[in-house]
């Protein structure tokens, strides 16, 4: 993942379906579909292609994903999208919510955002 895509506004116009209709329209179709992440930040997921066959509890190291944190869509500890599916997404941002809205820079020259956790030590 060399870049990160952020947008300027504080919700999805028209919700998922529009940007996923576009992705999976315009996807390599011998790739997994894009899907809505069901996670509470948001945001989106590809099954890896070998899914059914990975022995893990945890459906975090079976599937690529993005979450929304500070409007921008992060991978943070997770898997993250390649560039291609990055590119493709970035494209269906765009077409969705149009081009004023959505932007993408280098995370090589601007630091990534994380996922704010908190943390309750108990005494």
């Amino acid at each position: 993942m060399s870049f990160v895509i952020g947008v300027k506004i504080g919700n999805l116009i028209n919700g998922y379906e529009p940007i996923l209709d576009f992705y999976n329209s315009k996807r390599d179709q011998s790739t997994p579909p894009l899907e809505k992440l069901p996670r509470c930040e948001g945001g989106f997921m590809i099954k890896l292609p070998n899914y059914d066959e990975i022995k893990d509890y945890d459906i975090n190291n079976k599937i690529q994903q993005l979450r929304w944190s500070k409007r921008q869509l992060v991978s943070d500890i997770y898997i993250g999208f390649d560039d291609i599916q990055l590119e493709l997404l970035y494209q269906s941002l765009v077409h969705s919510l149009g081009e004023n809205n959505v932007y993408k820079y280098d995370k090589y020259t601007k630091k990534e955002p994380t996922i704010q956790r908190n943390f309750v030590v108990k005494k």
